[in-house]
């Protein structure tokens, strides 16, 4: 069983950023807090999961409406620290092959693209479905 609380999502949010600055740069303190914003919004939104016949739980775009489980917002967690993670593995080879090469600006619409399919991502991580049953 995961344990989630708001210091553990805090501190989520504060690792996802150290690692996102330790390989680019952020223009300003808003544009820290749009990418803050956009790594909780799916922590706070309500999604739609529809119960089939056979027992399942799936993510739809109709169905009852409910926010992410603790097992669904650990692997969300984990889903954009690989993303993330992919992103600082992409900057440090570029500036391995080319010396003159400069550190990226990160942009806060980068941040949705890290979390975009991170949420139906993770719905398909061992136990998340499960944690929907009734």
């Amino acid at each position: 069983m995961n344990l989630v609380t708001k210091s553990n999502i805090d501190t989520f949010v504060d690792e996802a950023i150290g690692v996102i600055t330790s390989c680019s740069r952020l223009e300003s303190e808003a544009d820290r807090d749009k990418v803050r914003d956009t790594l909780l919004k799916p922590l706070t939104g309500e999604y739609s999961f529809v119960k089939e016949p056979n027992g399942n739980v799936t993510m739809s775009r109709i169905g009852s409406k409910r926010h992410l489980s603790p097992t669904h917002i650990a692997a969300y967690m984990d889903r954009v620290f690989v993303e993330i993670g992919k992103y600082k593995d992409i900057v440090d080879q570029n500036k391995a092959v080319c010396s003159a090469y400069r550190t990226p600006t990160f942009e806060p619409v980068q941040a949705r693209d890290f979390i975009k399919d991170a949420v139906n991502n993770a719905f398909n991580a061992p136990g998340v479905a499960e944690s929907y049953q009734e």
